[in-house]
């Protein structure tokens, strides 16, 4: 595995590349957050993985603190897509369709607002679709699913004890966007907001059902 630095991005390369995964942090974490999770446990065989930073902005949930971010958060109940989602929907649409240039099996995904993010631009956004899209700890913001986007297969992993985002939140705000939408949703019992062991295991099962090869 070669580890290369682009900025405060990271691009992990296989020696062998098949695939590629799309990765966004959380709230307040960076590509290099990442960089030991995916280094220890292989989430996809011969897999290419971009580890994308967000800018530093500030956050209203934390009354105006700066920290690494995709788009300002105030609650889980502002789902409207701002402007400020709008263009960072629209550079992580530039940076996927760069990967499908060396890749016919992009995946896309991330963790809290990545997750967030990641859903918008899958299923609104990008004018080729990805092989799936994962989203843990996360919610839906409204939006409309493009038509030519909407067979893409979605992975949604979510921990009864989350305190960011409520299980029941994070429900409510799938069966109210993705409808129609082929999505799992696996929850796993007491797990905070976050990643578990079992949620690496539930992706990497979930991803070997789309591999082309």
């Amino acid at each position: 595995m070669e580890i290369l630095r682009r900025g405060k991005d990271i691009i992990m390369n296989p020696i062998i590349h098949k695939r590629t995964l799309v990765w966004l942090h959380g709230l307040g974490d960076s590509a290099q957050g990442f960089l030991p999770i995916f280094k220890e446990h292989k989430i996809f065989e011969h897999c290419k993985i971009v580890l994308l930073t967000a800018s530093s902005r500030p956050i209203s949930l934390y009354k105006g603190a700066e920290m690494n971010a995709w788009y300002n958060f105030s609650s889980i109940e502002n789902l409207e897509i701002t402007e400020e989602i709008q263009t960072g929907a629209e550079k992580l649409a530039a940076e996927v369709s760069e990967q499908q240039k060396y890749s016919k099996e992009v995946y896309l995904g991330g963790v809290y607002l990545g997750a967030a993010l990641s859903l918008y631009t899958g299923l609104s956004i990008l004018n080729s679709p990805v092989r799936g899209i994962i989203g843990v700890s996360c919610y839906a913001l409204n939006f409309n699913i493009k038509d030519s986007l909407k067979e893409t297969p979605v992975y949604l992993y979510h921990g009864t004890a989350d305190r960011m985002i409520p299980l029941k939140s994070a429900k409510q705000s799938f069966e109210k966007t993705l409808v129609g939408i082929p999505y799992n949703f696996t929850v796993e019992k007491d797990l905070d907001h976050g990643i578990s062991m079992k949620t690496l295991n539930g992706i990497s099962d979930w991803g070997k059902k789309y591999y082309i090869d």
